[in-house]
């Protein structure tokens, strides 16, 4: 199945490792916590954003308007 040459390299070949929860745990709870907190927030805050970028377009497009002429 595997081509190893020692019985050493079979066994390390068949271990499968561990997934590094100590490593890993914190980092999947703070992604889990950020995508519940923007699940709620993000909603709310979403016409805010698309109003003030628009507002921030048309003052841009008419500065420029103004000062390039």
């Amino acid at each position: 199945m595997f081509i190893v040459k020692t019985d050493r390299d079979r066994e390390k070949a068949m271990d499968p490792g561990s997934i590094g929860l100590q490593e890993n745990l914190p980092n999947l709870q703070l992604y889990f916590l950020l995508g519940l907190v923007y699940v709620i927030i993000t909603p709310i805050l979403l016409p805010f954003v698309l109003v003030f970028f628009i507002f921030v377009f048309f003052i841009f497009s008419a500065v420029r308007r103004h000062v390039c002429n």
